[in-house]
């Protein structure tokens, strides 16, 4: 049975191409969602409902249109939702569809660097692992690529989240790997000290 995703487009360069010659000489949007998939291999198994919610760049984008998206998408019964959008406020919008969004499916942002007339466009491949892990059952980080990591590596260095703290469901795996090479806790953030040992978690910082 094929795995229904809600795909909403809200314009941005991964739904771009070449204006007319008559026109602006830049990209335009001009793809729509349908055109969008239908440029991407591997999606057997996944029924895509297409809606195209926007056609803007993603800096035009306003609050409002994301309170809409998120009320769009809690209208769909679906494995999940793929939002695909301009890069420039793509943060932003994620941000504000996961205070939103209170279904039970994910929702997966993506977008492109480049058009579709570009070389090396990478639309077609951020879509597929987009839609890929919409359609996925398996929802946050249990340790996966850790135990991929075990015997390939001779150090780790982890950027861990704020000060130093990792889920607690991928503690097995480090650990694991930590009595076999050396693992170092960084932060994400860019600069600070780790802090280990300051809450009673079973994920210390270290």
């Amino acid at each position: 049975m094929a795995v229904r995703v809600a795909l909403f487009t809200l314009g941005g360069t991964i739904a771009m191409a070449p204006g007319p010659a008559s026109g602006h000489p830049g990209a335009v949007p001009a793809l729509s969602g349908r055109q969008l998939l239908d440029a991407v291999p591997g999606l057997d198994g996944i029924d895509a409902e297409v809606h195209d919610f926007r056609q803007l760049p993603s800096a035009s984008l306003t609050i409002d249109d994301v309170y809409e998206l998120a009320a769009a998408i809690g209208d769909r019964l679906a494995a999940g939702a793929v939002v695909v959008q301009g890069t420039d406020t793509i943060e932003e919008t994620a941000f504000l569809l996961d205070l939103l969004h209170a279904g039970p499916g994910p929702v997966v942002v993506t977008g492109a660097m480049r058009t579709a007339a570009t070389a090396g466009a990478d639309g077609p491949a951020n879509m597929l692992a987009a839609v890929r892990a919409a359609a996925s059952p398996a929802l946050g980080d249990d340790g996966e690529l850790l135990r991929a990591a075990a015997g390939r590596f001779d150090g780790l260095v982890v950027a861990a989240l704020g000060a130093g703290h990792v889920p607690a469901a991928t503690m097995p795996a480090l650990a694991a790997l930590a009595g076999e090479i050396p693992v170092v806790f960084g932060s994400r953030t860019g600069r600070g000290w780790v802090l280990p040992g300051v809450y009673g978690s079973p994920a210390p910082s270290g």
